[in-house]
C-alpha cells in the first residue's frame, strides 16, 4: 500500500473519535451550568429543580433538569427562598430584654424588637443586648420606645418659673389661711368683751378698730362720770 494511503486510512480513523468528544463537550457543559431556578446536588453531575420558600429538599432528582422531592419545613424552622437546601433554618429567639414583634413562620424568621417603655436600641452597638431607657428628673418631652430613649426636659430655664409659681401659691395659702384665723379670732374675743365686760368695752374695742379713739373716754369710764355726778 503506498505510504499515501497510509496516512488518510489514519485519519479516518481519528475522525470518529474527533466526533463523539465534540458531542460530549457540550452536554458536559449543559449539566455543569444549571438554570436559575435549579441547584447543582452535591457529588451528582446534573441540574435538579428548586424548591419553593418555606420547603427544603428531602431527595434529589433523579434526572438532568428533574424535580427532587420538596418537604415543607417543621415548625420552629423556616426558607425565605427558593432553594436547594435540604435542611431549614432554626427561628430566631427573642431575648429577656426583647419582645415578639411578629412570630415565626414557615417563609420567614421571628422578628423580636427591644421591649417598649423600659429597653431601646438606636445603633447597631446593641446587637447583644438593649440599653435601659433613662427616668426624667422633670418633665418628659418625649417617652422612651423601642429605637429610641427617653427625651427629657433639659432647659432649666423654663423649670425655674414653675418652680416659683409653685412657691408663690403656697405663700398666698398660708397668708390667706392666717388672716382668716385673725378675723376668727377677732370675732370671737368681740363676742367674749360684750358678753363678759359688758357694752362699753364693745364699743370701745369697735372704736380702737376704727381709729377714733377717745382720749376723755379712754381715761375716765362713762360709769365714772355718771358717779361723779351723783
Amino acid at each position: 500500500m503506498p505510504p499515501g494511503w497510509r496516512v488518510l486510512g489514519r485519519v479516518w480513523a481519528v475522525c470518529p473519535l474527533l466526533l463523539l468528544l465534540k458531542a460530549r463537550v457540550p452536554m458536559a457543559a449543559i449539566v455543569s451550568d444549571c438554570m436559575e431556578y435549579e441547584y447543582k446536588p452535591e457529588g451528582l453531575n446534573l441540574c435538579c429543580e428548586q424548591c419553593p420558600a418555606g420547603y427544603y429538599v428531602s431527595k434529589h432528582c433523579d434526572g438532568n433538569h428533574g424535580a427532587g422531592v420538596c418537604s415543607p419545613c417543621e415548625p420552629g424552622s423556616y426558607l425565605p427562598y427558593q432553594n436547594g437546601e435540604t435542611n431549614c433554618r432554626l427561628c430566631s429567639q427573642c431575648r429577656a430584654d426583647q419582645e415578639v414583634v411578629s412570630p415565626c413562620t414557615a417563609t420567614r424568621d421571628q422578628q423580636c424588637q427591644c421591649k417598649s417603655g423600659i429597653y431601646f436600641c438606636d445603633s447597631e452597638n446593641c446587637v447583644e443586648n438593649c440599653f435601659r431607657c433613662k427616668s426624667c428628673p422633670d418633665h418628659v418631652v418625649l417617652p422612651c420606645n423601642a429605637t429610641r430613649d427617653t427625651v427629657c426636659n433639659t432647659q432649666h430655664t423654663t423649670d425655674i418659673p414653675e418652680k416659683k409659681s409653685e412657691g408663690w401659691s403656697l405663700q398666698m395659702f398660708v397668708l390667706v389661711l392666717i388672716t382668716i384665723i385673725i378675723i376668727v379670732a377677732l370675732i370671737f374675743l368681740l363676742v367674749y368683751c360684750y358678753k363678759k365686760k359688758g357694752m362699753w368695752l364693745y364699743q370701745r374695742f369697735i372704736s380702737l378698730l376704727k381709729g377714733r379713739v377717745d382720749e376723755r373716754s379712754s381715761t375716765v369710764p362713762p360709769g365714772s362720770i355718771m358717779n361723779l355726778k351723783k
